[in-house]
């Protein structure tokens, strides 16, 4: 499927530098490996599904004492070549290209499966979700925007003047009123999350955690430096803000029972 165009060059920079150490770590990366170290067993093998360039690894590392092996996929080749790079001494971490519409792994494959901030800007999640439960043997950790209603939003990508030709760029929306380019940005009910975990497992057992466990400061401070993107978020209220988008993050723990 293609749904690469919905990350950019900045993101992935942007990304390099957490992994670096050279931007601070981000809230979500802590609340991550937080979770995780409590349900982790050692020897334990997780899978890091949409692992950019290897950012949410320095996270677990720093936290989770125990060994465990680290497996990272994005379809992005780019972001998995830095990954090899940046990571080439650390034992039991692996990067490789994958699609979350086909992970490249056998059933009951890991213990832990991960996929964080990736969801929502999928067209679809059936296949996605479908395909997490599938090579997790025990446990998958999913943090996603979820409500009590569903939204589909596109958020239109801005097309700025260029002085020196004249010309938009590229125009934000075809003449059809359709937009020229877009990532989706939607927000899923518990309900459909819910009939879409128990439709690939009957007796699993799930928990949904709205995510206010982090430091508005530090989302704030990391807005400030990220100013010059498209999407670089803020808080308001406690609630953290894209635009006009409010973002009810919320991680969602399923146990294979």
């Amino acid at each position: 499927m293609n749904y690469t165009r919905i990350w950019t060059k900045n993101y992935g920079t942007l990304m390099l530098k957490r992994a670096q150490g050279k931007l601070p770590e981000m809230e979500s990366s802590k609340n991550v490996s937080k979770i995780l170290g409590k349900v982790i067993s050692k020897k334990n093998k997780i899978l890091d599904v949409g692992c950019g360039v290897g950012h949410y690894y320095i996270s677990l590392k720093k936290r989770i004492k125990l060994d465990f092996e680290y497996v990272g996929i994005d379809v992005i080749g780019e972001y998995v070549k830095k990954a090899k790079i940046l990571f080439k001494d650390e034992k039991n971490v692996k990067f490789s290209k994958g699609d979350i519409y086909e992970i490249p792994f056998q059933k009951n494959s890991f213990d832990i499966v991960m996929c964080n901030n990736f969801l929502h800007n999928l067209p679809s999640i059936a296949k996605p979700i479908s395909e997490l439960l599938r090579v997790s043997k025990k446990y998958v950790l999913i943090r996603t925007l979820v409500g009590e209603r569903s939204f589909r939003i596109q958020e239109v990508r801005n097309s700025k003047w260029d002085v020196k030709s004249k010309t938009y760029p590229a125009r934000e929306f075809k003449d059809n009123g359709e937009p020229t380019e877009y990532n989706f940005f939607n927000i899923y009910s518990k309900d459909y999350l819910k009939s879409l975990i128990l439709r690939n497992v009957p007796n699993a057992s799930y928990k949904f955690v709205f995510d206010i466990s982090f430091n508005p400061k530090a989302i704030i401070n990391s807005a400030k430096k990220e100013g010059k993107l498209q999407n670089a978020t803020t808080i308001i209220d406690g609630i953290q803000v894209n635009g006009y988008i409010l973002m009810p993050w919320t991680f969602i723990e399923i146990w294979k029972n």
